[in-house]
């Protein structure tokens, strides 16, 4: 496999002009997606992120919060982010500061989707497949939704891209002069997981699949997946500082959402559905 940019500069220039105009497409696409949202798609992107930065901020009370800030369940990377986001524009208007979340985040997926494309398409046999593959990734509207908001599910499902992609780009750096670049690459990739993992901790059920997938199809050593695994662990003790700083006590959020949720049954509650019983979702 080739990396995303040699993999660029061998296709013929039609193929290149196509792929362009899909990345117009899709950044247009994405920046409507963005500007025109409304709201917020899941309660979570509101009360438990942006609540979570405007109360730091000052411009909240704890009557406004919702049960999560006081049993401290919730990690806070993505309140921190927000909030750093917000003081360095110096906006107090809180549509302002929704927007300019969607764009930021609706900037990090397209860019997880350029080397998505340009790796997924070696994989495709069929040239027609492997055509329609950019154009179904450019047009596809929910993938501009998802990517759009600053959700816990979208931010997970961003980084949870990039970390895939990380990966697979290590894997073209098997050179003695590109050890580095390889190591490199994988250290991101441990970055990306980790991040995707603290956002959103279901999406720790993708990673036994990726596992076995790199060890056995992909034939990367054990030892490059201690590097990613190592690197994975340092990114959640350094959101673990952040929650210290943000709650005021040493919390194992992740732990806490995990027992709140899953062990006590809380996320039980708010109601339980097999997806494939609703048919309006499907």
């Amino acid at each position: 496999m080739l990396s995303p940019l040699k993999y660029w500069k061998s296709l013929s220039i039609p193929t290149r002009r196509m792929l362009l105009f899909c990345l117009f497409i899709s950044f247009i696409l994405h920046l409507l997606t963005a500007i025109c949202s409304i709201g917020f798609s899941m309660y979570d992107e509101h009360y438990q992120i942006l609540e979570f930065a405007w109360i730091k901020l000052g411009h909240s009370t704890l009557d406004n919060m919702a049960w999560e800030y006081n049993s401290m369940s919730r990690p806070t990377l993505q309140p921190w982010i927000a909030i750093v986001v917000f003081k360095m524009m110096g906006v107090t208007d809180p549509f302002k500061m929704a927007l300019i979340l969607r764009l930021i985040t609706s900037f990090l997926g397209l860019s997880s989707l350029i080397p998505l494309c340009l790796l997924g398409m070696q994989w495709i046999k069929n040239e027609f497949l492997r055509k329609a593959f950019p154009v179904l990734l450019a047009s596809l509207p929910t993938i501009a939704f998802v990517q759009a908001r600053f959700s816990s599910e979208g931010f997970s499902c961003i980084f949870l891209t990039m970390g895939v992609c990380f990966l697979l780009i290590s894997t073209t750096h098997t050179s003695t002069q590109k050890k580095t670049s390889e190591y490199l690459y994988l250290a991101l990739s441990g970055i990306a997981l980790a991040i995707a993992f603290v956002c959103r901790i279901q999406i720790a059920l993708a990673f036994p699949g990726i596992m076995v997938w790199a060890l056995f199809i992909q034939k990367t050593s054990l030892k490059k997946m201690l590097i990613i695994g190592f690197v994975m662990l340092s990114i959640v003790c350094l959101c673990a500082v952040l929650d210290r700083y943000y709650y005021g006590v040493w919390v194992n959020s992740l732990w806490l959402y995990f027992k709140i949720n899953f062990l006590e049954g809380k996320a039980n509650s708010f109601g339980t559905l097999i997806c494939f019983t609703n048919k309006n979702r499907l």
